[in-house]
């Protein structure tokens, strides 16, 4: 396995401390299904807009993306 899979969320540092003792057990009772995991810590909190909508992150023309990848 390179790289990751997939990219895994929670609201706290103990919640994910609890989800890598879980993958850490099944990961034992089958070791040909290992994991690597990695964590991101945010500084603070995420601020909401005032009507609970996110503005979009990157509003540039991102079409030129498509043939640099490929």
């Amino acid at each position: 396995m390179s790289g990751f899979n997939s990219i895994f969320a929670v609201a706290s540092v103990p919640m994910a401390k609890l989800y890598y003792e879980e993958f850490k057990k099944q990961m034992a009772k089958d070791p040909t299904k290992k994991l690597r995991i990695a964590t991101i810590f945010s500084y603070g909190a995420n601020e909401e807009e005032s009507d609970g909508i996110l503005d979009e992150e990157n509003s540039e023309d991102a079409s030129a993306l498509d043939s640099t990848f490929s």
